[in-house]
């Protein structure tokens, strides 16, 4: 938990150690599990870190490396308190749902490996026919998802260059979709979160690829999920795309 406070307050190792007057060394050994803080050291912490201690306290923290829809962000520090920023809403999400509610879906998430990543548009076709949904575009999609028991999130990431993210948590069974509170565009919210459930379909739990390769793969889930290409060419031929079949302006 210690770590997950650290990387949320965007705080390297050696300046919280500086800042709660405890040697890095030991520092290291407690954040890793090795030592217990002792009452002191525990307050010293949450008076650096700007938290309750009983923060420092909570037990089964989502260790969960997202995936999620982002542009270029190099910075090894950015991602991490992006990471600990939606780890913490899903454990605060966890403690609300454990407290007594039951889920009781009408639909299920695919396995892992059930569909190859590989054919991310065959994935989105066979999702679509288990699910029943109705032939054309997908409009509320947070609705649907949630009907197979994710659990979707709109959470402040602290950072305009992420837009939606997915979790998957050891001894957890729910699925967490997050979306980034700052965006405001609703059909990229759509197709962000729909190219989040494109990565829980093809890459839960399963051995890590080329992130290059995961995000077309999930782009292209997203949008024959969103809206599949032969009925996009039903509703409007290409050959009506011209440049005399926009409407004129003025």
């Amino acid at each position: 938990m210690l770590r997950l406070a650290r990387e949320l307050r965007g705080i390297t190792q050696t300046g919280l150690a500086g800042d709660a007057g405890i040697p890095q060394a030991r520092l290291s050994r407690i954040e890793s599990g090795q030592l217990p803080a002792t009452d002191e050291e525990r307050d010293r912490l949450a008076v650096a870190l700007r938290l309750p201690a009983t923060f420092l306290e909570e037990p089964g923290v989502p260790a969960a490396a997202p995936l999620f829809r982002k542009r270029a962000i190099r910075s090894a520090k950015r991602l991490g308190t992006i990471q600990a920023r939606l780890n913490t809403a899903v454990l605060i999400a966890q403690r609300l749902l454990n407290a007594g509610v039951d889920l009781d879906p009408p639909q299920t998430l695919p396995e892992p490996g059930d569909f190859p990543a590989h054919e991310p548009t065959r994935a989105a076709q066979e999702l679509r026919r288990a699910w029943r949904l109705p032939v054309g575009r997908v409009d509320d999609l947070t609705t649907v998802i949630e009907s197979a028991a994710g659990i979707v999130l709109s959470v402040d990431f602290g950072d305009d260059d992420a837009t939606a993210a997915f979790i998957s948590t050891q001894g957890d069974e729910r699925m967490w979709f997050l979306v980034n509170a700052r965006e405001q565009a609703g059909d990229r919210l759509r197709l962000s979160l729909a190219h989040e459930l494109g990565h829980a379909v093809l890459h839960r739990m399963l051995p890590t690829a080329e992130e290059t390769d995961q995000e077309l793969q999930a782009f292209q889930f997203a949008s024959a999920l969103l809206l599949p290409a032969d009925v996009f060419d039903r509703a409007i031929p290409h050959n009506a795309l011209t440049l005399a079949w926009p409407r004129p302006v003025g």
